[in-house]
């Protein structure tokens, strides 16, 4: 159940980050087209573990999937509503490889000093205060939704320390729903 909620949070990520005609593909699209793959995988893996023969793979898409891909998807949550905010600028597909490469040396990093849960709270709690700039500025229904959604994940994350897999499913779909409302908005160029 929660690995086809995984792959359908995925693919809704991918449909967000798809190649416009004629337009170039920017870095946040690039950013979360990585993170959506490994999600994809990691749900598509997740469903077939029954059959599946090497659960050690199905544990390293595990931790890039809850310690790379979605704090990804949340970083580039954070530029966009910085966008909306401040006039900074997009980031280069460069950048956002480089950020990725820096998110497996922190994940790595905390792994050795054996505080890995505070990944999902950071993450938790940028995700939040993205999804409130976003609420501010636009103010309207699917942002303000974002931001509830943001909030009950923050308040069950909260519950369960270390972090579930649904808690990061959770983080999952508020990133979605941040995509859906940065679509929505009415000052997006």
């Amino acid at each position: 159940m929660i690995s086809g909620a995984f792959l359908a949070s995925s693919l809704a990520i991918f449909w967000f980050a798809r190649k416009q005609a004629g337009r170039p593909l920017s870095g946040e699209q690039a950013a979360d087209l990585c993170a959506a793959l490994l999600l994809s995988l990691y749900g598509a893996l997740g469903l077939l573990a029954h059959w599946w023969q090497h659960p050690e793979t199905l544990h390293i898409l595990q931790g890039l999937s809850w310690y790379a891909a979605v704090p990804l998807m949340v970083l580039v949550s954070l530029l966009r509503a910085a966008q909306t905010v401040t006039s900074l600028t997009a980031w280069d597909r460069v950048v956002w490889g480089r950020i990725l490469l820096a998110l497996c040396v922190v994940y790595e990093l905390a792994r050795r000093s054996e505080v890995l849960e505070w990944i999902p709270v950071v993450t938790m709690i940028c995700g939040f205060g993205a999804s409130l700039m976003v609420a501010m500025a636009y103010r309207h229904a699917v942002s303000f939704l974002a931001l509830l959604a943001w909030g009950i994940a923050g308040a069950w994350s909260y519950l369960q320390v270390p972090p579930a897999e649904s808690v990061v499913l959770s983080m999952t779909i508020c990133s979605v729903l941040d995509r859906l409302a940065y679509k929505d908005s009415p000052s997006r160029a």
